[in-house]
């Protein structure tokens, strides 16, 4: 079984792991870490573990063994955090960089902020993704104004903002489930995939798409796939539905993810029939590495 776990940072980052808690997303450990100004209670983390700093630099000077216990035995640690603000990018990069020395296969899942936010969070998310992307490989980065689009079916405009960033908080747990083992997996991934599938240097590549019907499956991954070609070492295809998802459903998907890659593209794919899920819904989710 893939041990994964998860450290959320920040509020968008403890909202994140929050929400795939109340998901009750299978075997993954949690930690939360936060400046002392901004730590929030998050009542369904119970016993998971929680980090208070005064400032980011903390982490080396007062946490490094701390979090070297919690990560040491991770197949996968995903570190969730939003730029734009004050600190969480700042510790991100530190927490990946004692994950990345200590050889854990590391995905930084970051979320950009919103165009209601302002304009010094928008130009601060804009130079702290920069330095990420110079520093790490795997960073997956979450356009929150792409993912509020996929999403706007299910939006009010009397929703408050709050539940418009729960959806930004739903893709993060739907991102993170791709990579749980679950005994619903009707085409499960191993270790080693995920170990392949991150090895490739340069950029990653996020994409999700949903919907329902006749035609649900082609409509879902073109969605997901808007380029006209996908250059990349590996591509993982995540293909989870309803009970009606049908073996033509992951043939269409696979066809036109073929149409979109180079002969010598390594592809991964992963399919589970989830019950949870509306009958005919579907969702693809891509993920390209080595861009």
């Amino acid at each position: 079984m893939t041990k994964i776990k998860a450290i959320g940072i920040g509020n968008c980052g403890g909202h994140a792991i929050y929400r795939c808690k109340k998901n009750e997303l299978k075997n993954i450990e949690y930690l939360y870490i936060s400046t002392v100004n901004s730590s929030r209670k998050y009542p369904l983390l119970g016993d998971s573990r929680k980090f208070l700093l005064n400032d980011a630099t903390e982490i080396q000077t007062c946490f490094k063994k701390d979090l070297l216990f919690f990560v040491e035995d991770a197949d996968i640690l995903f570190v969730i955090a939003g730029v734009g603000g004050d600190t969480s990018a700042e510790i991100l990069e530190q927490v990946s960089k004692i994950a990345n020395e200590n050889e854990i296969l590391t995905i930084n899942v970051i979320s950009t902020p919103l165009i209601s936010d302002t304009d010094y969070s928008i130009k601060k998310a804009e130079k702290d993704i920069k330095r990420l992307n110079k520093l790490f490989n795997n960073n997956c980065i979450l356009d929150s104004e792409k993912f509020y689009n996929i999403f706007s079916k299910y939006i009010e405009k009397s929703d408050s903002i709050k539940s418009i960033y729960e959806y930004a908080n739903e893709v993060i747990c739907r991102l993170i489930s791709c990579f749980t083992y679950n005994d619903e997996s009707m085409l499960g991934v191993e270790k080693a995939d995920f170990k392949k599938l991150f090895s490739y240097k340069g950029t990653m590549l996020f994409s999700l798409g949903l919907a329902s019907g006749e035609n649900g499956a082609i409509s879902a991954a073109e969605a997901a796939i808007k380029e006209e070609q996908i250059n990349a070492q590996a591509v993982f295809v995540s293909v989870r539905g309803g009970e009606n998802l049908t073996i033509h459903d992951t043939k269409e998907v696979g066809d036109l993810v073929n149409k979109k890659i180079n002969d010598k593209t390594n592809v991964i794919i992963s399919v589970v029939v989830d019950e949870s899920m509306p009958k005919d819904e579907i969702q693809v989710i891509i993920i390209a590495t080595g861009c």
